[in-house]
């Protein structure tokens, strides 16, 4: 009588154990198969760098690209308000030409491109 009240608490334990040890696989087979997805989208610069192939990326965020633009453009100063998206994407197109320019410039041989991330899941 005396294992049974030992074994019996026992055993739920490692039934819930079980039950949270399950989900937890679950959420981890979801992700994998998120990245998977992206993974797929991803261009082949991407595609090669995730899969160990590539080297080394060098990336740029600019972080003030509404400021840039309102400093350099009256049209960037009037649509930063306006259109915000679109003022980021040009500004972030004119710095990698200006930057592909300065390192060409030097005799630096890069391909410098604008690429959007993929959107982030909302939590």
């Amino acid at each position: 009588m005396m294992v049974w009240l030992l074994l019996v608490p026992l055993a739920v334990a490692l039934l819930a154990v079980a039950v949270v040890l399950y989900r937890r696989w679950q959420h981890v087979e979801a992700e994998l198969e998120r990245l998977s997805r992206e993974l797929q989208t991803a261009d082949g610069t991407t595609r090669e760098w995730v899969k160990g192939q590539g080297d080394m990326i060098l990336t740029v965020e600019v972080l003030n690209p509404i400021e840039l633009a309102r400093q350099n453009s009256r049209i960037g100063s009037q649509l930063a308000s306006v259109a915000p998206r679109l003022v980021r994407r040009r500004v972030y197109e004119r710095v990698a030409d200006e930057l592909a320019a300065e390192l060409a410039d030097r005799g630096v041989e890069a391909d410098v491109k604008v690429q959007r991330l993929p959107e982030r899941a909302s939590r």
